[in-house]
């Protein structure tokens, strides 16, 4: 994983402002981000990190049940309405964000949560202070490669294969034997029952 804070990455790639950016203003919305959690991870960053629009859902993971309720209280609170819950995620509209936590599993840090992603595309980043990115993610956003890492979830994989596919993205026929290589060495992850969340 490579990190660097907001501002390093602003001064590099701008934009120079970041509260201008969707990104920023979505930031004044959504709970407090700390390197101990919660953190946004997934779509939102990376469209940040691309200087795309902020047209998507903002998914929020957390290290604990409890950090996770914690959340979900004060955005409710603060006037939040729940759109959608099941045994993976809560959907959250709140000031016309549409948030995600994310409680299908919690992990130990940004990095764990980075870690569990099926595609090296998905694996950015940020607790509140750093953009946290994986080794091949910059490089593989730049080049629109879809590149399967450690898949838990291979039917939402193999969904998602079709999401990005759509966006640009390409996939090589090693990726696929990849994927394929898995799920015989472990038939467990087929698993069709999971909405996995990007």
């Amino acid at each position: 994983m490579e990190s660097f804070t907001i501002s390093e990455f602003c001064e590099r790639y701008g934009p120079a402002e970041i509260e201008e950016t969707d990104f920023g203003k979505a930031l004044k919305i959504l709970p407090d981000l700390y390197a101990e959690g919660p953190w946004l991870a997934g779509g939102a960053v990376r469209r940040f990190v691309s200087n795309k629009p902020q047209d998507s859902d903002f998914d929020l993971f957390f290290a604990s049940e409890g950090q996770m309720e914690e959340v979900k209280q004060k955005l409710l609170d603060a006037g939040a309405k729940v759109k959608n819950t099941n045994d993976f995620n809560t959907t959250l509209l709140h000031k016309k964000l549409l948030i995600q936590l994310i409680h299908i599993q919690y992990y130990e840090s940004l990095e764990d949560t980075l870690n569990n992603f099926d595609f090296s595309l998905c694996k950015f980043g940020y607790d509140g202070t750093e953009i946290v990115v994986g080794k091949w993610s910059m490089w593989d956003l730049a080049n629109k490669r879809l590149v399967p890492e450690d898949i838990s979830y291979a039917t939402s994989t193999l969904r998602r294969i079709i999401k990005y596919t759509r966006q640009g993205f390409t996939i090589c026929s090693g990726g696929l034997a990849h994927i394929l290589t898995q799920v015989v060495q472990n038939p467990e992850i087929i698993q069709q029952e999971i909405e996995y969340i990007d």
